[in-house]
C-alpha cells in the first residue's frame, strides 16, 4: 500500500461547514504496509524479498518505483486497485483510504518463488485486503521456516504455529493461547512478551505510524543473524523508539 501525505497549516474553518481549512505546504509519498517492513529490513542491512498486491495505476507506479529506488527485490501481483491511504494534516484531521481487497490470491507462485529463495524467516503482514488466506498460511507452515506474524484479528485466520506473533494491545487479547510467543506492541508504553515489560526508549513520540512495522523488521533481522529472541525484541524496541520520533510513516534511515 502506499502512505500519503498531506501537510500543511489550518488557520480557519470553512464558511461551508464547520470543518477546517488546510492550506497545504507539502506532499509526500511512502512505501506503506508490507513495502514499508521491507523498507525497514533493507535499511537495516537484511535483504528482503517482497510479495505483494498493487494495481496498474498511478499508485502502483509510485510503489513500483520506491522499491526500485529502494533495491528491494520484489513479485508483485496484479489487482484492481492499490491500496491508499491519505493523511492530512499533523496532528491528523483526516485519513481517506482508497482500497479493494483483493480479487484473485497466487498462493502457489508465492509458495513457488519462496522455495527458490530460501528464506531464513517470513514475515506474514496481514492487514485483512485478501492477500493472507488461511491456505496460503498453512502452506507456508509446511516449508518449516520461522513465521513472524503482524495480525489482523478480524481475517479470522488461526496462526497456531507460527513462530512469533506480534499484535499491539488491542488485538492480543483475541490471540493469546494461540501462538508460542505473542509480542504485544503497546505504543508509547512499549512492549510486552508474557509478563516481561520491554519500556519504550522514545524521548519525544512525534508519530507511531508504521512503528509496528519497524518493529517486526528488525526482530527478523535479528533473528535472521542467530540472535536470541529477548535480544532482537530489545533491538526493536530500540529501533522503535527512533522512528516514533519522525513523522511519516516509519523507516529506519
Amino acid at each position: 500500500m502506499l502512505d500519503k501525505y498531506v501537510y500543511g497549516e489550518v488557520n480557519r474553518l470553512s464558511p461551508e461547514a464547520p470543518v477546517p481549512i488546510l492550506d497545504i505546504k507539502e506532499q509526500i509519498n511512502y512505501l506503506g504496509g508490507a513495502a514499508n517492513v521491507a523498507n525497514n529490513i533493507k535499511a537495516l542491512g537484511g535483504e528482503p524479498f517482497l510479495f505483494g498486491y498493487v494495481g496498474e495505476d498511478y499508485f502502483g507506479r509510485i510503489i513500483k518505483d520506491k522499491l526500485k529506488e529502494s533495491k528491494i527485490k520484489s513479485k508483485l501481483f496484479k489487482t484492481k486497485k492499490t491500496t491508499l491511504k491519505i493523511r492530512f494534516g499533523y496532528p491528523h484531521i483526516l485519513r481517506v483510504d482508497e482500497e479493494e481487497k483483493v480479487d484473485k490470491t497466487f498462493d502457489e507462485e508465492i509458495i513457488k518463488q519462496i522455495k527458490k529463495i530460501k528464506p531464513s524467516i517470513i514475515i506474514i503482514s496481514d492487514y485483512a485486503k485478501g492477500s493472507i488466506t488461511q491456505k496460503l498460511f498453512n502452506k507456508l507452515k509446511k516449508l518449516k521456516v520461522k513465521l513472524i506474524v503482524d495480525p489482523k484479528p478480524k481475517n479470522k485466520i488461526d496462526y497456531t504455529g507460527c513462530y512469533l506473533i506480534v499484535p499491539n494491545l488491542k488485538e492480543s487479547k483475541e490471540l493469546i493461547g494461540k501462538c508460542k510467543n505473542v509480542l504485544v506492541t503497546m505504543g508509547a508504553e512499549g512492549m510486552k512478551l508474557g509478563p516481561r515489560h520491554f519500556p519504550t526508549e522514545a524521548k519525544e513520540i512525534y508519530d507511531v505510524t508504521g512503528a509496528g512495522d519497524t518493529v517486526i523488521a528488525s526482530l527478523a533481522v535479528k533473528l535472521s543473524q542467530g540472535e536470541t529472541l529477548i535480544n532482537s525484541i530489545i533491538f526493536a524496541n530500540k529501533m522503535a523508539g527512533k522512528v516514533v520520533s519522525k513523522r511519516g510513516t516509519s523507516t529506519i534511515k
